[in-house]
């Protein structure tokens, strides 16, 4: 697609900046600063500053030579939505810098500023100037709400985020579709299913365009599958016209979870019936539907499928999955040569199933092995000594049981004592 050089009424320039935004996050994959240059040479485009985002995306900041910078004043004065782009590519640095002269030019409380630099200072966990940006502005516009209740959810204070969403249906302002989403997905991380019946009627009543309905049923049943209601899922998914990969997705996700594996392997085979194209999210459901089921040869056979068939490289998520099934299955040699192959460094969660494998089988020598890792990721995690015990335990070597308890004494490790908790 090549951008044209024809000037534009001011009315039709916002609805260009958005759909350059889009263009230029795909442009921004290849982690090159070419495309930015190349659409830099375009004077309406520069003048609109959507190139720079691009640009500082990747850390090239030095690229914003003096005449880039002076266009940036000159945008902030011309075209105040420009700021939303330094938001979106979460760039803290420039986006201050933005905030500052957005000050300077009384421009902060602009509707796009506002709910930019919310989401700006909510994705970099800053919450004290989101809250003072949101708090700052006399007439609060649905955006801004919209940004600190999605920001909130986010970083997971979805409690927070649902008090909020009661502010904001005490102040007579309706919400739509972007704000259901943040609030449901809040709902589903407190498992509140109260709550998410009556989330139910708000979304029916914030209803408006097709594309609407299907993120908020999305995220409804995300909701019901979090809580464990599988049947009220199921229902909201039967009811759904259309269905996306992230429907599909979420409803193989919660029988997973809840140990529904026929539910959820039926369910992924419905959707590649249905010609919908699963992606990397699908196949981490798919294959903790194996683990829950113990389907060692179903596992293998999906995760050769997932790179094969689909392209889709493997990620933590699903080597974590993998090595958990295969650890499970006391294939504990296999699951060693997994973790051991990876084109990544293993996380914590990947060593801990290895060692919750190496617990459940006896393997004393493999549980000394994993040990040695996840001490030097996690020190202080009392867990992993823990375990270890246990394994010298259940092999009867009470020697080593003392010495590890006398480790924990001197470096002042503790175990962490267990507690249960009730939603009233």
């Amino acid at each position: 697609m090549t951008l044209g050089k024809h000037r534009m009424s001011p009315a039709s320039s916002l609805t260009y900046l958005r759909r350059a935004g889009i263009l230029f996050r795909f442009d921004n994959s290849s982690g090159t600063c070419g495309s930015a240059k190349i659409m830099c040479k375009d004077h309406l485009v520069c003048k609109k500053c959507t190139c720079i985002p691009v640009v500082t995306t990747h850390g090239a900041s030095d690229i914003l030579g003096p005449k880039l910078k002076h266009r940036l004043l000159w945008v902030i004065r011309s075209e105040s939505s420009s700021y939303m782009g330094f938001c979106q590519v979460f760039d803290v640095v420039v986006g201050v810098q933005v905030h500052c002269v957005a000050l300077k030019l009384g421009l902060d409380l602009f509707e796009f500023c506002e709910s930019g630099f919310i989401n700006l200072y909510a994705k970099a966990g800053d919450f004290g100037n989101a809250r003072k940006v949101f708090e700052q502005s006399p007439e609060r516009k649905l955006g801004s709400w919209n940004a600190i209740i999605s920001g909130l959810t986010h970083a997971g204070h979805a409690k927070e985020a649902i008090s909020m969403f009661m502010e904001l249906l005490k102040s007579g302002l309706e919400p739509d579709d972007v704000t259901m989403v943040g609030v449901t997905s809040a709902c589903g991380s407190l498992g509140d299913l109260n709550l998410g019946l009556q989330l139910h009627k708000c979304v029916f009543q914030a209803k408006r365009f097709e594309k609407s309905d299907m993120l908020m049923l999305n995220s409804l049943i995300d909701v019901y599958g979090k809580c464990g209601r599988m049947e009220l899922a199921y229902k909201v998914f039967v009811g759904m016209v259309e269905r996306t990969v992230l429907t599909w997705t979420s409803l193989i996700m919660g029988f997973a979870m809840h140990g529904h594996v026929r539910d959820a392997l039926e369910c992924f085979h419905c959707m590649r019936e249905a010609g919908v194209r699963p992606n990397y999210v699908t196949f981490v459901g798919v294959l903790s539907a194996c683990v829950h089921g113990g389907l060692v040869q179903e596992g293998r056979r999906y995760f050769n499928m997932m790179i094969d068939e689909y392209g889709i490289m493997p990620k933590l998520p699903h080597y974590g999955v993998m090595v958990d099934l295969l650890g499970r299955a006391g294939l504990l040699e296999e699951a060693k040569d997994m973790v051991e192959n990876m084109p990544m460094e293993a996380n914590v969660i990947i060593w801990g199933a290895l060692m919750g494998a190496c617990e459940k089988h006896g393997s004393v020598e493999m549980a000394e092995w994993v040990a040695k890792h996840l001490e030097e990721l996690e020190p202080w995690n009392d867990g992993v000594y823990v375990v270890l015990s246990n394994v010298y335990a259940g092999a009867g070597m009470w020697e080593e049981v003392e010495r590890i308890r006398m480790i924990m004494k001197g470096r002042s490790v503790a175990k962490t004592p267990a507690y249960s908790a009730t939603t009233v």
